[in-house]
C-alpha cells in the first residue's frame, strides 16, 4: 500500500523554508496547477499571516507502508 504527500515548499523573508503539507493529492497534477496552489496558499499567508513567500519547490512524495502485523485480523 502506498500514501501520497504533496510537498509545498517555501522561503520566506528571513531566508527559512516553510512547507505545507497536501494529503492525498492527485497523482497527476501538472506543474501549472501546483504552481497556482502555491500561488493561492502564498497569498493566504501573506493576507493572514503577514508573512512574505517566495515559492521554491514542490514534491510529490510516495510513503510505501508493508504491514507487518495486525492484531486485529
Amino acid at each position: 500500500m502506498s500514501k501520497f504527500t504533496l510537498q509545498l515548499i517555501y522561503v520566506n523573508g528571513e531566508g527559512k523554508e516553510r512547507m505545507v503539507s497536501v494529503t492525498n493529492p492527485s497523482q497527476n497534477l501538472t506543474a501549472a496547477e501546483v504552481s497556482a496552489a502555491m500561488n493561492t496558499i502564498k497569498s493566504a499567508f501573506t493576507k493572514f499571516a503577514d508573512q512574505t513567500l517566495t515559492n521554491k519547490e514542490a514534491n510529490l512524495v510516495e510513503t510505501r507502508i508493508t504491514q507487518t502485523f495486525d492484531q486485529l485480523n
